[in-house]
């Protein structure tokens, strides 16, 4: 098998994946989501998903950031990133919670006078 370019290997960083599970409207998040990519310069993937939970059901989102070697960061950055959008997402879909998982810890944030 032949291509017309090279493919090389130009960098590899420590493989790190943070989440942000939220529910609400997918395409107002996804929405916001390139309102803030665009100012600030990101790139997240967006996947649909239920939450089904004691009482009720719910339709969300994950969000997803990866350490991208082209644009290495750490751990800590990538976190206090996802906490930044998630705290954006909330107010811009009216949530009242939701979570950032990271590879070592899981934050919950809300909004909520009584949580």
């Amino acid at each position: 098998m032949t291509f017309e370019t090279e493919i090389k290997r130009v960098a590899v960083e420590e493989t790190v994946v943070v989440e942000i599970f939220i529910g609400g409207d997918i395409n107002q998040g996804k929405h916001r989501l390139s309102q803030l990519a665009s100012q600030n310069g990101a790139c997240w993937s967006v996947e649909p998903t239920e939450f089904i939970y004691t009482g009720g059901r719910e339709v969300g989102m994950i969000v997803r950031s990866i350490n991208y070697p082209r644009f290495p960061s750490t751990v800590d950055k990538l976190m206090e990133d996802a906490i930044l959008i998630a705290q954006e997402l909330m107010y811009h879909l009216g949530q009242g919670s939701c979570s950032v998982v990271g590879p070592k810890e899981t934050v919950w944030l809300t909004r909520r006078k009584d949580d």
